[in-house]
């Protein structure tokens, strides 16, 4: 199978005028093939009529905590659905590629893509690209519910305080698309190898779990008043070594932005996002280096 299989890089080649083309026509078109394949897939499955009852059971926890807090009901809303729409990106992130990406592996039907005369990066970006738009519209979907959340919160309570919505809730949504984006770009970086399912799906949860943990945990460890000062000398140097393996993906979480217009977060977020774009498209592309090398069985 993989002897038929023209090599994803031998698509990028330069044209009779020495420009460099990244990808010819034919390959574009291969990879929009895949992304509207990819949606349509991924409208289709089991993992997203899960996940969404999940959501509004997240939501309506998000009003319930409104109106029993003895916080501002708006904030009270806001931050728990904040929180509810980060969580149900990483899961639709990890579960996606594990429908969409490795259990194509599992029932052997990848080898009826791969027959094609394309480059396997097509198909590989192309289930990327697919995978990270349905993320897109399923933030907005949940933005929006967040948004008429909020908004009902505040009917019966006029608070001092109020919550920044317009350019401020957007960034915030674009920063959870990216970081669920870079959760998918390490998900199939192991799916690219992995001979079962499951890996790609355990270890995207644990990757999820650890990077955006990671800010906390260090926070935790350089406080002197904790009570995990003691650990400092000892579980700090491992900590930060962990740092240089994976991204930082608390900074991406701009909730303060919104929730007390604290513009020190724009500041920190800056990093947070150059990190974690480099970080992804290194996924991305050593992903698709592995899967173009990939000997099927």
């Amino acid at each position: 199978m993989s002897q038929i299989q023209p090599h994803f890089l031998d698509s990028l080649r330069l044209s009779s005028d020495n420009n460099f083309r990244l990808f010819n026509f034919s390959e574009l078109a291969i990879m929009w093939l895949h992304l509207v394949t990819t949606w349509r897939s991924g409208i289709r499955s089991r993992a997203l009529q899960s996940i969404a009852i999940l959501a509004v059971l997240l939501m309506f926890a998000a009003l319930l905590a409104s109106k029993f807090s003895g916080r501002h009901p708006q904030t009270v809303a806001l931050d728990v659905g904040l929180s509810g729409l980060r969580l149900v990106l990483a899961l639709l992130a990890v579960f996606w590629v594990h429908e969409l990406v490795s259990r194509e592996n599992d029932r052997k039907t990848v080898f009826f893509t791969l027959a094609y005369p394309c480059g396997r990066g097509a198909y590989w970006f192309g289930r990327y690209a697919g995978i990270v738009s349905l993320l897109l519209v399923a933030c907005l979907s949940m933005g929006g519910a967040v948004f008429g959340l909020v908004a009902l919160s505040g009917v019966e309570y006029q608070q001092f305080y109020s919550v920044h919505f317009g350019a401020d809730f957007l960034g915030v949504l674009a920063a959870c698309v990216l970081d669920s984006a870079v959760i998918t770009a390490f998900t199939m970086l192991i799916a690219s190898f992995a001979t079962t399912s499951l890996m790609p799906m355990a270890s995207g949860l644990a990757f999820a779990f650890v990077a955006r943990s990671y800010g906390a945990v260090i926070a935790l460890l350089q406080d002197q008043q904790s009570g995990a000062a003691d650990l400092q000398e000892i579980q700090l140097p491992i900590v930060k070594t962990i740092g240089y393996l994976i991204p930082d993906l608390s900074l991406l979480d701009l909730r303060d932005l919104v929730l007390y217009g604290d513009n020190a977060a724009i500041l920190l977020s800056g990093y947070g996002v150059a990190q974690s774009i480099a970080y992804g498209l290194v996924c991305l592309i050593l992903s698709a280096w592995i899967f173009d090398r990939r000997e099927f069985q």
